[in-house]
């Protein structure tokens, strides 16, 4: 029989604290954001989709 557990953890932040996270969150955003656009052209210019961590030209 499989139990499935929950835990809930709520964060309390200080001012500092809140301004390192939203510096973080924004931070990851970009760079999902430029990965993404240099994917999108990759595509555009070869038509060919690359699967995550693959060596271009091998398939």
């Amino acid at each position: 029989m499989i139990i499935n557990r929950a835990y809930r953890y709520e964060l309390k932040p200080n001012v500092r604290e809140r301004i390192l996270m939203a510096k973080h969150a924004g931070c990851a955003r970009f760079a999902y954001n430029w990965g993404l656009a240099r994917r999108i052209a990759l595509y555009q210019t070869e038509k060919v989709y690359q699967c995550h961590g693959a060596t271009p030209g091998i398939e």
